[in-house]
């Protein structure tokens, strides 16, 4: 989910706000569906939910591409 932000997500570019995201309908969408699937996650698994991580997950996926996923109303640049 932090590569989603890193790559997908609009970033400020004014001078002083370095690393904060612009209020735009991409992101506004990407942080929907973030807390969507975490609010899903947990009701179905709870003792998974229950885990913690010290360090981020991180995995390739190389067949992957931006034309699996799909959304109405998804603003692409």
């Amino acid at each position: 989910m932090g590569t989603t932000l890193t790559r997908a997500a609009h970033w400020s570019s004014v001078e002083g706000t370095q690393g904060k995201l612009e209020y735009t309908p991409i992101n506004e969408y990407i942080l929907n569906e973030i807390t969507l699937f975490i609010n899903e996650f947990s009701i179905k698994n709870p003792n998974e939910a229950k885990s913690v991580f010290k360090k981020p997950l991180e995995w390739t996926s190389e067949n992957l591409t931006l034309a699996n996923f799909t959304a109405p109303n998804l603003v692409t640049k």
